[in-house]
């Protein structure tokens, strides 16, 4: 498995973050296996380009303010609601010898004849699954080949996915991935033609409907 490095600097508890931030800095924290919580402020391009390659679930090698490098995940991510940037970020202490859980994207490879031929449309339920594993092992992504699905009645689950070799799944086998779903056709509604009410004029010589009667002999 890929490691990655990424520099950090110890925090100055004056240091506020609106100002980190503005002089391209993300604030975070290091915590975990019963180590001390360290407040730190890493490089924001450094960040980006890390995070481009290695995502949340690949190990990383911490150098904070050049020690020995600390095997951390990306435990946490905060984003900017307005801007879309990093806010702040989470690293958790990882033991290489331990099991760990994280969540691993799923990448959707191949053609389904069912969109091909039938003009179906893809329906991803899910875009990542819960693995676990010792941390060298985490997958960086897991490939899910769609070509499978022929028919509206083919769907992939995730008992059906293929994992590298010392990974277990921890989502529901029974759970549905991606399936392909019919477009329903909009059937238009005939339009309502508006009628002009008729009035009932009266025959010579047919019965009056009950309540005319009494009118009648009352106008007579």
């Amino acid at each position: 498995m890929e490691t990655l490095a990424l520099r950090a600097f110890i925090r100055d508890p004056k240091d506020r973050a609106k100002y980190l931030r503005s002089d391209g800095f993300i604030p975070a924290i290091y915590y975990g296996m019963k180590k001390e919580n360290i407040s730190l402020k890493i490089s924001y391009q450094d960040f980006c380009k890390i995070y481009a390659q290695g995502g949340t679930n690949t190990v990383l090698d911490l150098n904070i303010d050049g020690n020995n490098p600390l095997k951390v995940l990306i435990h946490d991510l905060q984003m900017n609601p307005v801007r879309d940037t990093f806010d702040h970020v989470d690293f958790i202490h990882v033991d290489m010898t331990k099991k760990v859980t994280t969540s691993v994207p799923l990448q959707f490879t191949g053609t389904s004849l069912a969109v091909k031929d039938l003009g179906g449309v893809l329906t991803i339920n899910k875009h990542e699954i819960e693995v676990r594993c010792l941390p060298e092992n985490i997958p960086h992504s897991i490939t899910v080949d769609i070509s499978s699905i022929v028919d509206f009645h083919t769907s992939i689950h995730v008992s059906e996915i293929s994992v590298p070799e010392g990974v277990e799944v921890m989502d529901s086998p029974e759970l549905t991935v991606v399936s392909v779903t019919m477009v329903k056709e909009e059937v238009e509604e005939a339009p309502v033609v508006e009628t002009a009410a008729t009035t009932e004029v009266p025959v010579e010589g047919a019965e009056a409907p009950k309540g005319e009667e009494s009118k009648q002999e009352a106008a007579s």
